[in-house]
């Protein structure tokens, strides 16, 4: 009960009114023996109290409905940067057909051949991307050779979880069938107008009638390019990747010479299962390059014979032509010198 007390009747006796009111603090005024507060005072204190409890009771309804539209935004928001992701995927890998290639390649003229590899051959071409001419390199993977689909699908593995200013950079790529409803599997990069670093190093390209070199701030500039590259590759997460075949021919160098690592048909994950690995073989890499390691027994030893055989066959073809020297007893010493014995003998034949 609450209010102001009555002082007349049997309030105004306090022993039987003090058996009345007890428990109910909300009673004012009374007899001067009940000691009840004014009621002027107790009407400044309840409205007090109700503002308090009105105002905790709004403000728990408003923390509650902020942290429910919170929760609802955060919700939306990572649903929306998932639908973003999705699609800045299908935008950054546009889809050709084998058509496409064809037209942007002169058909895969041998006029617009960059350079043939272990499992197909490099096309320059041009295409349309986003309004604007783009000139491409297209890898025709040659599905003939044994390995050769097991290597764009480990190029494809690769590539498509990395991204480094000193990689190749893969624009698509085509699965279809060609003209004669054969399988065709091709990979478009971005082209590189100065080639590759082979090129460079052993056959000096030819501008304005003269041989061009690399100078050696530019060479100290390159490795560190392909340095950077690995340094990336190998710190790789969630996995790191070994290129497994790293060699100056697979090293492009775009207009401003900056290096660009490229063919990862050979590459793997760290501590990937062998049987699982998406590689052509147990023989990782090009004979002269590959690690000793990265070969089995049955590799090694056939480069073994294949290395020995050939040096045999340009020894005797040397004694056949009158060129033993003091070392015809060590062919493995003088190989180079006697291809090349062999090979003028059989142009002069």
């Amino acid at each position: 009960m609450d209010g102001e007390v009555p002082t007349d009747g049997i309030f105004s006796k306090a022993a039987s009114a003090s058996a009345s009111i007890m428990g109910n603090d909300g009673l004012c005024d009374g007899i001067p023996q009940l000691k009840l507060p004014h009621c002027s005072n107790l009407t400044t204190t309840k409205p007090t109290q109700k503002l308090v409890i009105i105002f905790s009771i709004c403000g728990a309804v408003v923390l509650i409905a902020l942290v429910f539209a919170l929760s609802t935004f955060y919700s939306k928001s990572r649903k929306m940067k998932a639908n973003k992701q999705t699609s800045s995927i299908g935008e950054q890998y546009l889809r050709v057909s084998y058509a496409e290639l064809v037209s942007a390649t002169n058909g895969f003229a041998s006029e617009n051949l960059l350079g043939a590899g272990s499992f197909g051959s490099v096309y320059k071409g041009t295409m349309r991307i986003d309004d604007q001419q783009v000139v491409i390199a297209v890898k025709v993977l040659n599905l003939t050779q044994r390995g050769a689909s097991r290597s764009f699908v480990a190029e494809c593995e690769t590539l498509k979880c990395v991204r480094h200013r000193n990689l190749m950079k893969i624009l698509t790529v085509c699965s279809s069938i060609d003209s004669q409803s054969r399988d065709f599997k091709a990979l478009v990069y971005e082209y590189l107008p100065n080639g590759n670093l082979d090129k460079w190093l052993h056959h000096h390209p030819i501008e304005d009638g003269e041989n061009r070199s690399l100078h050696l701030r530019v060479r100290l500039q390159i490795a560190i390019d392909v340095a950077s590259s690995l340094e990336y590759l190998h710190q790789h997460k969630p996995m790191p990747i070994i290129h497994c075949d790293l060699k100056p021919s697979n090293v492009l160098l775009d207009g401003e010479m900056i290096a660009h690592v490229g063919d990862f048909g050979l590459a793997r994950f760290l501590h990937q299962d062998s049987e699982k690995s998406t590689s052509w073989g147990s023989m990782r890499g090009t004979i002269g390059y590959a690690a000793p390691e990265s070969m089995d027994w049955a590799t090694k030893f056939q480069s073994m014979v294949m290395s020995t055989a050939t040096a045999f066959c340009c020894w005797r073809c040397s004694l056949e032509k009158g060129q033993q020297t003091a070392d015809s007893e060590n062919p493995l010493a003088f190989t180079s010198m006697c291809k090349l014995h062999c090979q003028k003998g059989q142009q002069r034949s």
